[in-house]
């Protein structure tokens, strides 16, 4: 037969398990909820990337194009016949 105090321990022992239930159930959730977050910020970090990796690109091509016009520029102004005022 069961003591009276065994009950209590039993009850108090089922309420721990529930409540690690629970919050084992909560972390899961959040588990979840991170890696979906991850996944977001790895492909925001990704585009940005691209986006960086285009605008060095772009920077570099304009570079040269003015690179190229001023040595055009410098050639024609030294073969020039015009006077100088």
């Amino acid at each position: 037969m069961a003591s009276h105090y065994d009950n209590y321990a039993y009850k108090d022992y089922e309420k721990v398990c529930n409540k690690l239930d629970d919050f084992l159930d909560e972390l899961k959730s959040e588990r979840k909820e991170h890696k979906n977050d991850v996944k977001k910020m790895e492909n925001t970090i990704d585009k940005l990337t691209k986006a960086l990796e285009q605008s060095q690109k772009r920077v570099e091509e304009l570079t040269n194009e003015l690179l190229k016009m001023k040595s055009k520029n410098n050639r024609d102004s030294s073969n020039s016949s015009k006077p100088s005022i």
